[in-house]
């Protein structure tokens, strides 16, 4: 994929489908095992504690 994305001028768009299909699978696998996948937003570790409470 690091190659792909390189020499085709799709750098952002093949590695935002990558990590897509990798938290998919992960997301599956975890399912399947009875767990369960929390996505959080990028910003959320930099809210303070006052903030988190809010949501």
């Amino acid at each position: 994929m690091k190659g792909m994305s390189q020499s085709l001028h799709f750098g952002k768009s093949v590695a935002d489908n990558g990590w897509g299909m990798f938290t998919t699978f992960l997301h599956y696998k975890l399912v399947k095992q009875g767990k369960h996948l929390i996505k959080i937003n990028k910003w959320f570790l930099q809210l303070k504690p006052a903030q988190i409470a809010d949501m």
